[in-house]
């Protein structure tokens, strides 16, 4: 009796008994497992007894499910640490398996899937990422018998991205990315999700979609699952992109505008602000004690006033602060401006958001018409001071004429009310 016929034999008696298939591959393993260690002492002798034992599977002594059973003990077993087996004697073990039944996908599709991907990780281990990525891409989800959860066929598809991408091919890549894309709303791992958009980012930059690459690059870089070193990475990937991105109109950044308004000390917009609050955690949209206000809604508004400082008009009118500051006096008191002065702290808010330059180009537009015209009063000042001050008068009126009232209507409040002064 031949050596494939007596593993047959073996393999049918240990199938065959009382258990069943599947209460028998514990019985199939430890089988294997001391075969592959009675010929550890070559790696020649383990490649002939792993033919060998592939061979008295799909000989006519065992049975398609037994075969089923064993071949699958024997992958596995080959993906174990402990089986030592060589990477050579791993693919060439894979490769036999799959010549021998892949056109007998309906009987071993389980068999040829296991296979694949196993074969696959053995490639990756070597760096050999083409073959790694052609094996996954070689599963057959299109003439398979069973349905595959999109969580597994996402994952294959989604793992042959990033192979190919690290052989830097980037057109089969994105054919592993067409695949992939429709089952996007289907699948529940997030980590996985994250994945297929940070292969879909590498997958544009390689093609100089810098724009498209540099907005999924910031989505990933704001997912929890990422440690604080690979966001920085994505962030800056995500810079470098839209840097090289063509010049001209393009579709931004969703948080570029607000950033790139807060470091040129320019006046945030409510569209603006609206687009960026949009990409915040639940966490980064608290309310202060006020009830109304929200962190960014106050950032923003301390922002914009500091954006409208006289200072900062006065620079782009080439005058000083003071001067300015009686610019935007004067027209506001004289209704050809609507807008509020703040003087303790230096600024001027408008009604409905302005830029800077606008506000300073309007203001020198203004200025030069009426030099032009006719020469502003000299008293002007003068006259915007005293109607202030006529203001401020007229309110500590009103309070006083408050505090009498209360007094005389309501003596015991407001008793009450001094004595804490």
């Amino acid at each position: 009796m031949s050596r494939v016929q007596q593993f047959a034999t073996k393999i049918s008696e240990l199938l065959n008994s009382e258990h069943s298939a599947e209460e028998g591959s514990p019985a199939i393993r430890q089988f294997l497992e001391h075969k592959l260690k009675a010929s550890a002492s070559t790696e020649s002798e383990q490649h002939e007894l792993l033919i060998g034992i592939v061979d008295a599977c799909l000989s006519p002594q065992v049975t398609t499910a037994n075969a089923r059973v064993t071949l699958m003990e024997l992958v596995e077993l080959a993906m174990d640490e402990k089986s030592k087996l060589t990477a050579e004697t791993k693919q060439t073990a894979f490769q036999y398996i799959l010549s021998k039944i892949q056109q007998r996908l309906s009987e071993f599709e389980d068999v040829i899937f296991r296979t694949r991907i196993c074969l696959s990780k053995v490639y990756e281990s070597e760096e050999e990422w083409t073959k790694a990525a052609a094996e996954l891409q070689s599963l057959p989800f299109d003439q398979a018998q069973r349905s595959y959860d999109p969580d597994f066929r996402f994952t294959q598809y989604v793992a042959t991205m990033r192979l190919y991408l690290e052989a830097e091919d980037p057109t089969m890549a994105m054919a592993a990315l067409q695949r992939a894309t429709p089952l996007q709303t289907l699948v529940t791992d997030k980590l996985q999700i994250m994945l297929f958009r940070l292969s879909q980012a590498r997958i544009f930059d390689s093609e100089h979609k810098y724009i498209e690459a540099a907005n999924l690059y910031q989505t990933v870089a704001q997912s929890d699952d990422l440690a604080f070193d690979q966001k920085s990475m994505c962030m800056s990937a995500a810079i470098n992109c839209a840097v090289l991105s063509a010049a001209g109109p393009q579709p931004e950044l969703p948080t570029f505008t607000v950033l790139e308004s807060m470091h040129l000390k320019r006046l945030i917009k409510p569209k603006d602000l609206e687009h960026f609050e949009q990409g915040l955690q639940p966490h980064q949209k608290a309310v202060l004690g006020d009830g109304k206000t929200t962190i960014l809604s106050r950032a923003v508004r301390e922002h914009n006033m500091f954006v409208l400082s006289f200072e900062n008009l006065g620079r782009s009118l080439g005058v000083d602060a003071d001067k300015a500051e009686e610019m935007c006096a004067r027209m506001i008191a004289e209704g050809r401006m609507k807008g509020r002065i703040d003087q303790v702290d230096g600024v001027i808010m408008f009604e409905g958001a302005r830029e800077v330059k606008e506000v300073a180009s309007a203001i020198s537009i203004k200025q030069r018409s009426e030099e032009q015209e006719q020469p502003a009063p000299m008293y002007l000042r003068e006259m915007v001071a005293a109607k202030w001050d006529k203001r401020i008068v007229g309110l500590c009126q009103t309070m006083e004429e408050a505090v009498d009232l209360l007094i005389e209507k309501q003596p015991t409040c407001a008793r009450a009310l001094f004595s804490q002064l």
